[in-house]
């Protein structure tokens, strides 16, 4: 077969090349180093400094939540149609 893509061919999609599996495991050791001194710097903080940090670091643990604007008691209309498919097509 000439040209075009192989199925199977080249690095599995979102796998790790040998740099970032590097920089990772130097970031980790990083933290691992940080954890000590950072429960004692987080005990340091003042209460709305603590909530500021934890409100920060929760953004990246759970996904932000879209806002929405809903004022009143507005009425909302949802249609859903569902059309009969035929087994046999």
């Amino acid at each position: 077969m000439r040209g075009g893509k192989r199925n199977g061919s080249g690095r599995p999609k979102g796998s790790l090349n040998k740099e970032s599996i590097r920089i990772k495991k130097k970031i980790a050791w990083l933290l691992g180093e940080l954890e000590k001194t950072l429960k004692t710097d987080i005990k340091a903080l003042n209460p709305k400094e603590r909530t500021n940090l934890f409100k920060d670091l929760a953004e990246y643990i759970t996904p932000k939540q879209q806002r929405s604007d809903q004022e009143g008691n507005q009425a909302m209309t949802i249609n859903l149609n569902f059309d009969k498919q035929d087994a046999n097509a």
